[in-house]
């Protein structure tokens, strides 16, 4: 009976432990919307934290790749259109299009290729990692 009470309790436990760790995730994920939507340069650190794996995927196929084309693949992996982009960074629409166009070349994606299917393919494998803090 002790044992059986010893596991419901560990059970109790790790059911609000996942709750704090899911509440923690919505809270960042949450933080980063909010950093990119104000065009905040902490936007991409707090991106590389939830997403830890992305930027070494796209340095294994293009190392010499640059923090812009990071950038725009991080509002792209957070499903941001065209026209959000350019408003969240005050460019063009042209702007953001050509920056799309350059990031096709830079990492050779065929022009059939969706560019959003692309980055969520190269990242699909990529653990959401759990972290309690950001960390400074």
């Amino acid at each position: 009976m002790s044992l059986n009470n010893n596991y419901q309790n560990s059970n109790e436990e790790l059911i609000a432990l996942k709750a704090v760790v899911e509440d923690t995730q919505i809270n960042n994920m949450e933080e980063l919307l909010d950093l990119a939507k104000s065009g905040d340069p902490g936007f991409l650190s707090l991106f590389q934290y939830i997403f830890p794996g992305l930027r070494d995927a796209l340095s294994e196929i293009n190392p010499s790749f640059g923090q812009e084309e990071f950038k725009l693949c991080a509002y792209i992996k957070l499903g941001f259109n065209t026209k959000e982009i350019a408003h969240f960074n005050h460019l063009s629409i042209r702007t953001v299009q050509t920056k799309k166009s350059r990031l096709r070349k830079t990492f050779n994606i065929p022009s059939q290729k969706n560019l959003y299917v692309w980055v969520s393919e190269i990242s699909e494998n990529i653990p959401f990692p759990v972290h309690s803090t950001v960390e400074d």
